[in-house]
């Protein structure tokens, strides 16, 4: 498949970025049991993502966990030195914040964690995309996205609202890497008509803090938002 024709396809974010529709995955392997090796395979993403490039490719969507990123980043290294690839004609996107697996599962324990089953939720997430700049050996990502909202078990906490805290702080920390400029977005957010991203951040921030005094049917209702 040639991309060239349908990186033109866009969409505008609220501060002028355009993100394309049409993205290049970067995660490779079985995890779903189709077969007997289950885990991902980044080895393959040297060919793929070569190919990938190759055929137009310009914007890759790719995760912590995924294993691939010093790789997709080693590739379009190659293509920025060369020059025929400038930063500006990339989107890249990456996920944090994956849950452990389950043990039959090959993904790295380095790179998923519970949200209860570390010190420091912010830190961790920190410290994440400090690594995953590295492996891409670039400054800032295009999209920073949190890749899975919760555990595949319940929380070892006995506060009831503990997930619904934890993702808020994973959040909040997102939006400080974006104000950064570690991501030119964070969550989506600009994506959405309406208010301003830290307009919307204020004002869900100020739900939660509300929900706190809530009864459950209300904080209910807030977490399925």
């Amino acid at each position: 498949m040639n991309a060239e024709s349908n990186n033109a396809q866009t969409v505008t974010l609220r501060n002028g970025v355009e993100m394309p529709t049409l993205a290049f995955g970067c995660a490779f392997g079985d995890w779903v049991g189709a077969t007997e090796f289950q885990g991902f395979l980044p080895e393959q993403a040297w060919r793929a993502v070569f190919l990938a490039l190759n055929n137009g490719y310009r914007a890759f969507d790719g995760a912590h966990v995924y294993g691939t990123e010093r790789i997709v980043g080693t590739l379009i290294g190659q293509r920025l030195a060369s020059g025929e690839l400038t930063r500006d004609d990339l989107f890249i996107t990456t996920k944090l914040a994956h849950p452990a697996t389950p043990p039959h599962i090959n993904i790295s324990h380095r790179r998923t964690w519970d949200f209860d089953t570390v010190d420091d939720i912010a830190q961790k997430v920190r410290d994440d995309m400090a690594d995953t700049l590295d492996d891409l050996g670039l400054g800032y990502v295009d999209l920073l996205l949190m890749h899975w909202p919760g555990g595949f078990g319940q929380p070892a906490s006995d506060d009831p609202d503990f997930p619904r805290k934890a993702r808020a702080t994973i959040w909040r920390t997102m939006c400080e890497l974006a104000d950064k400029g570690a991501a030119s977005q964070s969550l989506r957010l600009a994506a959405e008509g309406g208010p301003s991203p830290s307009e919307r951040r204020a004002e869900w921030l100020r739900r939660i803090d509300a929900a706190d005094g809530a009864d459950e049917g209300a904080r209910r209702a807030l977490r399925s938002r």
